[in-house]
């Protein structure tokens, strides 16, 4: 959950990682509209997000959620196919926001980027630490917390979930 999204980043990488090197180009340049006027018009349905309105996609309710995230627009979401549902933060500063987003989830994916808050480069801020987290993380009441944006070289303890690439999980 949610299937199609994975399946398209995969798709995306494979086909990126396999291409003859022009493809590659082509693709790091996509998005460039000084290259290509609508690239994404063209390809997409896009809608912005609104700040908590949920809305429907492949069969799952997604309620963005604003969240500090230095001076950008920045959004954690909540997805739900209303047996499971799935928070993830996004990179967020520390917001009673989170905990609402995940309160009672199966799954909080959150990230936690700071060895310690106060080495952020804020006012405001944009990330997380480890602590910090897990102080969301608590609060929700969610069942399951799976650390995500965590350098490697950051101490995290090993009983907890850390996220890595190709994770997969049953939710």
């Amino acid at each position: 959950m949610p299937g199609p999204a994975v399946e398209f980043v995969h798709a995306t990488w494979d086909f990126i990682s396999t291409a003859p090197v022009h493809s590659q180009a082509a693709a790091f340049a996509f998005g460039r509209e000084d290259l290509i006027p609508d690239m994404f018009e063209q390809v997409f349905a896009l809608h912005e997000y609104q700040d908590e309105v949920e809305f429907e996609a492949d069969g799952h309710r997604v309620t963005p959620v604003r969240v500090p995230h230095y001076q950008l627009e920045a959004y954690a979401l909540r997805v739900s196919d209303g047996d499971r549902t799935l928070a993830y933060s996004g990179d967020s500063a520390p917001s009673d926001r989170l905990a609402d987003l995940a309160r009672d989830a199966d799954l909080f994916v959150c990230e936690a980027t700071l060895l310690r808050g106060e080495l952020d480069h804020g006012p405001p801020r944009g990330h997380l630490s480890l602590d910090e987290a897990l102080d969301a993380f608590r609060a929700s009441g969610a069942r399951r917390l799976l650390v995500t944006h965590r350098p490697a070289e950051l101490p995290t303890d090993p009983e907890l979930d850390l996220a890595y690439d190709g994770m997969e999980l049953e939710v």
